[in-house]
């Protein structure tokens, strides 16, 4: 799932992990085991979402609260 996760990431550049989750059919903690190395090597960055964004975008499909995910290699 490694290298489907790096893919999945250069396309898209950011994701919670709910929607990795729904992505790749597997549960969230299967998301976050597989994510750790990427974090690890400094190749995605864990953020928190801003609160004016999460107001603003609230109707969006991104849950307040949830992390977002970013690929910066």
């Amino acid at each position: 799932m490694r290298e489907e996760l790096r893919a999945y990431f250069r396309e898209n550049r950011k994701a919670s992990i709910e929607e990795l989750s729904r992505h790749f059919s597997v549960g969230p903690e299967s998301i976050v085991e597989h994510l750790s190395p990427w974090i690890e090597s400094g190749c995605i960055e864990k953020k928190q979402p801003d609160i004016f964004s999460s107001a603003l975008f609230q109707a969006c499909s991104r849950e307040r609260g949830d992390e977002v995910y970013h690929w910066v290699c």
